[in-house]
């Protein structure tokens, strides 16, 4: 089951595709299958609890603490599922569960304290910016499970694996199986109730749902006669077109990237002490450039980075000395505020230029 796991995992495009883009997403689906593994093996162990928390702090450094969200659900569905009580009596557990608190509240309290961060920033992009009416409002509930769903024909299996598990009778499906089934679908439920924008909040527990579809596919492959010939047909079929999907999807981003991506390699050979480094932006998102993050990744830039907009630009300019980019067509309203601009390098639609 492991390989087969890892094959529908790795040709399923939503989760190669986003784990291309080294987002913080796939680190985050490491700590919680972490996370799952060790619940698991504290059932027996229950000094394994200590190894959650461990996945839990280091998962909420990574992004947001949805390790810790899954713990919690896994732990109300194990009574559900009917496991083993011994383990959810252990000291274990209760100190675990303590250590994982305080081990998470380190850092957004290194915030408030040494770098005097306002309580309501500290997670303002992810909870108000990308989650705030303007953009969680404005998408349509069911988000989540639709784009899991379009998103390949594996997609479809890997919704119902979880029901298929805790209503198929005849499977005879272990406690464990059960209740990491009723985690999934419960952080789905709860992603769906609060209108979750992205289907990307669903990737921490991606792995997870690809290990219970390859449960499910494994008992359908014990099966003799035409239900194991026709379980392997389709499933080659879905790995191969899944590859393919994934394949294109990979090189077509890559391809809208490129050129920017020898811009940023050429800025960062530029960029000099005691020079300001800037990027114009336009106001509309995916309009010109990229984010800052990703000039200062791909270009192994080893100084910050101001994005501004053209009008911010107009209204409060930088000081120079500065170097810059923005495109071709923003170039104009650059030289309006700096007339003896001088351009350094130019790839595609993108123009590096430098003010003394």
């Amino acid at each position: 089951m492991i390989p087969l796991s890892v094959a529908v995992l790795t040709s399923f495009p939503l989760f190669s595709t986003e784990a291309s883009r080294g987002l913080l997403d796939s680190g985050l689906a490491f700590f919680t299958t972490l996370a799952i593994a060790f619940v698991q093996l504290a059932r027996k162990q229950p000094a394994w609890w200590s190894g959650v928390a461990t996945a839990c702090w280091l998962g909420s450094l990574q992004k947001i603490p949805i390790p810790f969200l899954i713990w919690l659900l896994i732990l109300t569905a194990r009574p559900i599922s009917k496991g083993e009580g011994q383990p959810l009596r252990s000291r274990w557990l209760l100190v675990s569960i303590l250590g994982a608190l305080v081990t998470m509240a380190i850092w957004p309290t290194l915030q408030l304290l040494s770098y005097e961060v306002p309580l309501r920033h500290l997670f303002r992009q992810e909870v108000v910016d990308w989650l705030g009416p303007e953009n969680l409002g404005a998408q349509p509930y069911l988000e989540v499970p639709y784009r899991l769903i379009v998103t390949s024909a594996c997609g479809f299996a890997l919704l119902v694996a979880p029901f298929v598990i805790l209503f198929w009778r005849k499977g005879k499906f272990t406690t464990a199986e059960a209740e990491i089934s009723i985690a999934c679908l419960g952080l789905i439920v709860l992603e769906t109730l609060f209108n979750f924008r992205h289907v990307r909040y669903i990737e921490p527990i991606i792995p997870a749902l690809c290990l219970l579809l390859a449960i499910v596919l494994h008992r359908l492959l014990e099966r003799p006669g035409a239900v194991r010939v026709a379980t392997i047909t389709s499933l080659t079929l879905v790995l191969l077109a899944g590859f393919v999907q994934t394949k294109l999807q990979i090189d077509f981003r890559r391809k809208d990237f490129v050129d920017e991506k020898v811009v940023a390699e050429a800025l960062g050979v530029q960029q000099r002490q005691g020079v300001r480094t800037v990027l114009i932006k336009a106001v509309k998102v995916g309009s010109d450039l990229h984010f800052s993050s990703f000039y200062l990744f791909q270009g192994n830039l080893r100084f910050p980075v101001t994005k501004y907009t053209v009008d911010e630009l107009r209204q409060s300019p930088p000081g120079p000395p500065l170097i810059g980019v923005c495109v071709g067509r923003d170039l104009s309203a650059v030289q309006a505020v700096y007339p003896d601009l001088q351009i350094q390098f130019t790839r595609a639609q993108f123009i590096i230029w430098r003010v003394e």
